[in-house]
């Protein structure tokens, strides 16, 4: 669903809050559209997920996320607006990546969660790329800013990376099964 601004006279003006909660009451549908893509490369499966299914252990936990609907969505919206609202997501273009001669003090899991993390974020930014600076400029100007400042906007891909690392660490708890996926 897409939700846009109309050139109609309002007694009130929209307000971050009214497009922060646009966004939320919309992001069910991205862990359905993630949900229907498991299901169709599951029926289907090639590349790392034909790896994923060999293994029993994989299988009994796709199967096991893949059951959970309606909770995965309740939980990643919950997750998103903690996200949103406790302005806790590290922004990547600010933070300071970790160097190669800083891997030896990584334990793999922790190794593992970077990479994936990573890669998540990687895939977010080019699907949002285009839209995020027009995103960044609507968000500053609802808090009254002449400037766009993108580093004020909650609403960044990093809080929906963060909320579905967070949605899959609890609903597929086994670690390598999360890592495969």
């Amino acid at each position: 669903m897409r939700l846009g601004f109309s050139d109609e006279k309002v007694k009130t003006a929209p307000e971050l809050r009214d497009c922060v909660e646009a966004v939320l009451a919309q992001s069910a549908a991205l862990v359905g559209n993630m949900l229907e893509s498991l299901r169709a490369a599951k029926a289907q499966p090639r590349g790392r997920l034909s790896v994923l299914m060999q293994d029993l252990e994989h299988r009994i936990a796709l199967d096991a996320l893949l059951a959970g609907d309606a909770e995965l969505k309740k939980d990643f919206v919950a997750e998103l607006r903690k996200q949103f609202y406790a302005a806790k997501v590290v922004d990547s273009s600010h933070a300071s990546a970790i160097r190669f001669d800083d891997f030896h003090f990584l334990d793999d899991s922790q190794l593992d969660a970077n990479i994936e993390t990573a890669i998540a974020q990687q895939e977010v930014l080019q699907a949002v790329e285009g839209d995020l600076p027009l995103l960044d400029a609507l968000v500053s100007s609802l808090l009254g800013m002449v400037s766009v400042q993108p580093q004020l906007n909650p609403i960044k891909p990093d809080a929906f990376v963060y909320a579905l690392r967070e949605l899959l660490k609890k609903h597929m708890p086994d670690e390598r099964s999360r890592s495969a996926l």
